[in-house]
């Protein structure tokens, strides 16, 4: 664990790399929710800024980290920015965003700069590193955390089950669209909330076919999301049973944080 109020200078499995200054000094008072953004959007708009704001919008403290821009995608940071949530410049104004809206959203740059110069070498080699893998699974805060973790082939997610059960962490599993930790809008939402030591499955019913943004553009997209958070569109079903979900297992990681303190 990391100490005082530096910037972090290495990532590792199990490292927390925001240091006390965000969590334990000023950072939120209730389980956060860690959402990871490194794919972006090719064919479908990007809505895990939806989710993300979904959740905020419930209480829930939500940091979203990734990639700032990705050569033919729209990443989920260049939709925040479209929504006018520019990245934090520091690790203390991710603190304020976090205190003052719930919401804050870090480049990988600013959070593990050594990771990030890893995720870079894919423009030069032209393949994805395991690097994407390990980004994907940081938890950030000295406090515990609900990580919310995404995969793209079904292998996968036995791999990322055993780890999270058999290192005791706290984490919702799921198959996402185009590789964000969103759920596919028009798919079957299906969460596997993993307590740390079992797993369990939360569906909903199928959505149909939800209306979407008429285009993958960060502006167009951001526009969507806005009136779908006025209320002005229909979340779509699937999206709104993830945010569910990531406001449930926070609560259960509450209860569960509240019992252990009076235990002691």
């Amino acid at each position: 664990m990391t100490q005082g109020r530096s910037q972090p200078t290495a990532v590792g499995f199990g490292t927390r790399v925001f240091g006390q200054a965000c969590c334990v000094a000023r950072g939120p008072d209730t389980i956060p929710l860690v959402i990871p953004a490194y794919n972006g959007a090719r064919q479908l708009p990007n809505l895990t800024p939806l989710l993300a704001s979904l959740v905020a919008r419930e209480g829930v403290p939500v940091l979203v980290h990734g990639v700032p821009d990705d050569p033919g995608r729209v990443t989920t940071i260049e939709v925040f920015q479209a929504m006018g949530i520019a990245p934090a410049k520091d690790i203390a104004e991710a603190e304020a965003q976090l205190a003052e809206r719930k919401l804050a959203v870090v480049a990988i740059d600013t959070l593990a700069p050594q990771l990030a110069r890893v995720l870079k070498l894919r423009l030069e080699i032209g393949l994805r590193s395991s690097g994407y893998t390990l980004v994907k699974m940081l938890q950030p805060f000295t406090m515990p955390a609900l990580r919310l973790v995404s995969v793209t082939h079904p292998e996968y997610l036995d791999r990322m089950r055993a780890f999270f059960t058999q290192h005791a962490s706290h984490a919702l599993l799921l198959r996402g669209a185009e590789g964000e930790a969103v759920a596919h809008p028009r798919r079957e939402p299906a969460m596997e909330w993993l307590d740390g030591s079992a797993s369990a499955i939360w569906r909903a019913a199928p959505g149909g076919s939800p209306e979407l943004p008429d285009g993958r553009e960060a502006a167009v997209t951001a526009t969507w999301i806005a009136d779908a958070l006025a209320g002005e569109r229909l979340i779509p079903a699937a999206i709104a049973h993830q945010a569910d979900c990531c406001v449930r297992a926070a609560a259960a990681m509450d209860a569960l944080q509240s019992r252990a303190k009076h235990a002691v």
